[in-house]
């Protein structure tokens, strides 16, 4: 997007922040998902303090409104953990999106859709962060848990199979690595022919 563009996303955000403040309270949900909105842009522009004290704001107001357990909060500790990935802060991130899964696991189930997906951003995070193991282990599960809610061929599989795949090498666990490998392949063929063929490995 062009600067202009950005600079009017901006002040876009700014000023619905501000009409919600006056007619809703500055405690209100649609300020807390106004300053997600706007701390968003910050970070497409890497303005990564701006951001923090949004993000920062827009938990104690969802916290105040919503408990500890509620769908806002799992957003926010996510955007959270994305701004502290966009930093180069993979422990800090992983803290955060740990925060984000438990309150997934509360609200969908561990074995949901909505879960898997947070689980293996946590993995990934893990995996860039130097644990190896921690990310494999992740991966293991949200792979697992997709393949059971989508099907073994869904598309959706390749990108943590992927990463699994990087884990496991660098674990030196090879044996796993290509059972990964190959589940991927049959994946891509499975898209490319429109196969029913069941992958081979896992």
């Amino acid at each position: 997007a062009s600067r202009r563009n950005w600079r009017a996303a901006q002040s876009h955000f700014e000023r619905a922040i501000r009409i919600w403040e006056s007619a809703l309270g500055a405690a209100h949900p649609s300020v807390a998902a106004g300053l997600l909105n706007l701390a968003s842009v910050h970070m497409e522009k890497s303005r990564f303090d701006a951001a923090d004290i949004l993000l920062r704001r827009a938990l104690r107001i969802d916290e105040a409104v919503s408990g500890a357990i509620h769908p806002r909060l799992a957003d926010d500790f996510d955007q959270l953990g994305q701004l502290e990935h966009l930093r180069g802060k993979h422990d800090a991130a992983s803290r955060w999106f740990e925060q984000s899964l438990a309150v997934s696991n509360s609200i969908y189930g561990e074995d949901s859709i909505e879960s898997a997906h947070r689980l293996a951003k946590l993995a990934e995070e893990h995996r860039l962060g130097g644990r190896s193991r921690q990310a494999a282990d992740c991966y293991e599960r949200a792979i697992h848990r997709l393949a059971a809610r989508l099907g073994k061929l869904d598309p959706a599989l390749l990108m943590p199979l992927s990463a699994y795949e990087q884990a496991l090498r660098s674990l030196q666990e090879y044996a796993l690595a290509a059972k990964a490998a190959q589940w991927a392949t049959d994946i891509e063929y499975a898209r490319i022919l429109n196969a029913g063929r069941l992958p081979t490995g896992m």
